[in-house]
């Protein structure tokens, strides 16, 4: 998966919009990963709904991934993080 950010409305804003682009194998990934969610919800939005879903995750977990330099470096990263919080919700 890239996240690219997005071009700010005017030049020399930020913008708080990024752009997710994914491959056919991450999109039914995603797929499987929403019907497993909510089985009901039509897989248009069950993909973004799955993504969504993430990234709260990560953010809820206050992770800083701009240090990484692969999406294999992002995925270790982020599932230690996710798999050291959820140790201490138990």
């Amino acid at each position: 998966m890239r996240l690219v950010q997005a071009s700010p409305a005017e030049p020399g804003e930020e913008s708080e919009i990024e752009t997710v682009v994914l491959t056919p194998t991450q999109l039914a990934f995603l797929g499987r990963l929403s019907r497993g969610i909510n089985p009901a919800m039509p897989s248009a939005f069950g993909d973004a709904h799955a993504v969504r879903t993430l990234l709260e995750r990560l953010e809820e977990a206050q992770l800083d991934l701009s240090a990484a330099s692969s999406e294999d470096e992002i995925a270790r990263i982020a599932s230690a993080a996710l798999r050291q919080r959820k140790r201490r919700s138990r």
